[in-house]
């Protein structure tokens, strides 16, 4: 009877010792398994969408795809989208149009992706350059530093120059002098300015098919092939065609209208507007 309660009382004691032991042993270094994501373990997943951190460089490839057929071939030609200057000045009405489906041409030639990548870069700014974040010190899992760095107190402003935007990068785009409206026409809208201006300079975005003004919530792009559309947008028109060349808003899209030609058709918005000859009531009308 002895001898078993002193056999139990050793393994007791064994059995105490064991565990002991065990408490006292470090813990392993799960990162080596890939827990907690550090180490050598497999990467944890990126915060954010593909579309975060864009840069010019990830759009162009999409421009010189979807669009250089009509933007670079096209007489007179339309901006290089390619170009970021020419691009970042107009990246609000590239975007209208993204949305709207009224270009690329046809409907339908761009992927639902490309088009939301292009509108993600314009809404973060349109950058030339991708932003990078700077590194926090490293957090959890990532191999980084502590898990707590001090963090060093903000510095003062610097006083210095302004860094320019973008914007102040666009590239000066030269006015041509040589008019491209034959002298010796009635100054009228059938006679003069729709062949020579809204046929030649605006009809690819601005004609019946894109003319949707009268539908609610639906980009308006007046059909200037129509009279009565001109009459009644010319103060807008007027707007455009007096901007900046190059600058957001700017029209006609395909370069500035040479000198003397924006100069007629200002004074023509600025007049009675006639829409066709009549030599009864104005002989300058008469034939040549």
């Amino acid at each position: 009877m002895r001898k078993s309660v002193r056999l139990f009382l050793w393994c007791v004691l064994i059995l105490g010792l064991a565990s002991c032991g065990e408490e006292r042993r470090p813990p392993s270094d799960q990162s080596a398994s890939g827990g907690g994501g550090g180490g050598s373990g497999k990467p944890g997943n990126k915060s954010g969408s593909s579309t975060a951190g864009l840069s010019f460089k990830d759009v162009k490839p999409i421009f010189a795809e979807r669009c250089v057929g009509c933007h670079l071939s096209e007489k007179p030609p339309k901006p290089d989208w390619t170009v970021y200057e020419l691009a970042f000045g107009k990246k609000a009405l590239i975007k209208e149009f993204l949305k709207s489906g009224n270009m690329p041409r046809p409907p339908g030639k761009i992927p639902a992706n490309e088009k939301a990548m292009i509108i993600a870069w314009i809404d973060q700014g349109a950058p030339k350059e991708a932003v990078e974040k700077p590194n926090d010190g490293g957090g959890k899992g990532d191999g980084g530093g502590p898990q707590n760095p001090q963090v060093a107190p903000a510095l003062p402003p610097q006083q210095g120059p302004e860094t320019p935007s973008p914007v102040d990068a666009t590239p000066e785009i030269p006015i041509p002098e040589d008019s491209e409206i034959p002298a010796g026409l009635p100054n009228t809208y059938e006679d003069k300015y729709r062949p020579y201006i809204f046929e030649v300079r605006c009809k690819t975005c601005h004609n019946a098919a894109t003319d949707k003004c009268s539908i609610p919530d639906e980009t308006c792009m007046p059909n200037w092939l129509l009279f009565s559309n001109v009459m009644a947008k010319k103060e807008s028109m007027l707007d455009r065609i007096t901007r900046k060349p190059g600058t957001q808003g700017a029209m006609p899209m395909t370069g500035p209208l040479p000198r003397n030609d924006q100069r007629m058709l200002e004074k023509w918005l600025n007049s009675e507007m006639r829409e066709k000859a009549d030599s009864s009531k104005y002989p300058e009308d008469l034939p040549l």
